[in-house]
């Protein structure tokens, strides 16, 4: 039986990360020290089998201390504040162990990674030594809610600046908006499209238009025009345009 006890993240991981800017910005560098979190609340304590200490061999301890002095020297520190042991941050979004979750995975999920086989997948069912962090299955949706947060998201889109990233990052973080909502989805890859595949622009639109009928898709054809901005391409107009002819 799946515990279901915690389905909602723990207070205390919010926010989830720190942000140690410098004065001004002038390494073309940002460091980041994504194991080095050390909050081990309650609600998490509370579903684990193992104490504080145990928890801890995860840690990568003080990592975020140690390059404290970057941002004297003009570059950004990010640092998390829940522990590798809740979350691995270093995972793709879904890369879910079929051992730790006591219900079927999304199909989109990644069993079959070698940190996956490891027990070392987004959601750990392992510290570093082996030692089993639960002492049931977790269900789905207390996992999920860990791997689709929308703080890193608010994170990601308002603080990385999408310019800076690379082709693989911006993939990565479109993939992880999809799965919020497909109206969610459709306002990041419009708002971002510059910086953005345009087939993954299409992609999501056309995704978007199979859950709104036909007079939203006549509307949206004509948001350029109304509020007199290019919001939306040429091509997911031709988009909305098809929508609404077809149906």
């Amino acid at each position: 039986m799946p515990d279901d006890r915690s389905h909602d993240v723990p207070s205390a991981f919010f926010p989830s990360f720190d942000v140690l800017a410098p004065r001004a910005q002038s390494a073309p560098f940002v460091f980041s020290s994504p194991h080095s979190g050390r909050l081990y609340p309650p609600e998490f304590l509370a579903i684990s089998r193992l104490d504080p200490k145990t928890l801890r061999r995860s840690e990568d301890c003080f990592v975020d201390r140690l390059f404290r002095p970057v941002a004297s020297l003009g570059a950004p520190l990010i640092s998390a504040r829940f522990p590798r042991a809740y979350l691995d941050l270093n995972r793709e979004p879904f890369e879910l162990d079929p051992e730790l979750v006591g219900e079927p995975l999304p199909a989109h999920a990644n069993t079959q990674s070698i940190r996956v086989a490891g027990g070392l997948g987004t959601v750990a069912r392992i510290v570093a030594d082996g030692e089993e962090i639960y002492p049931a299955r977790l269900s789905l949706a207390s996992v999920l809610a860990r791997s689709s947060s929308k703080e890193w998201l608010g994170f990601a889109v308002k603080v990385l600046p999408m310019r800076a990233m690379t082709t693989e990052e911006r993939k990565r973080l479109v993939d992880e908006v999809i799965f919020t909502s497909p109206k969610t989805a459709l306002e990041f890859v419009s708002e971002n499209r510059q910086h953005l595949d345009p087939a993954d622009v299409n992609a999501v639109t056309s995704d978007y238009v199979n859950t709104i009928g036909r007079d939203m898709c006549l509307h949206l054809t004509h948001r350029n025009t109304i509020r007199q901005t290019d919001y939306f391409s040429d091509a997911q107009i031709a988009i909305f345009a098809q929508c609404a002819q077809a149906r």
